[in-house]
């Protein structure tokens, strides 16, 4: 069964409380965090942060990323607002 298609290069499927599903989309051309209904049948871009590789969700309703673009990790709200968490400690990056 195909939940989703034309999806680019996704990763980090998480279930919603109301059954709707967030995914990254790693892709050049997207690189975005993407809610997608609990139906599949549509989508809908909530931010783009250049190449996002993971994702989670925690009690308060925060979404985690881990931008592999920028190295750092993302905090995010479902408006769409992103702020650097974290991009490194002492001086030195979380990957390099």
């Amino acid at each position: 069964m195909i939940f989703c298609s034309d999806l680019s290069f996704p990763e980090g499927p998480v279930v919603l409380q109301d059954g709707s599903w967030l995914v990254v989309e790693m892709g050049a051309e997207t690189g975005c965090v993407t809610h997608i209904s609990p139906e599949g049948d549509s989508r809908r871009a909530i931010a783009k942060t250049g190449r996002p590789n993971g994702l989670a969700v925690d009690k308060s309703g925060f979404i985690w990323i881990a931008e592999s673009m920028q190295c750092a990790l993302l905090r995010m709200k479902m408006e769409g607002k992103v702020e650097v968490f974290d991009a490194g400690v002492d001086g030195l990056p979380l990957y390099h």
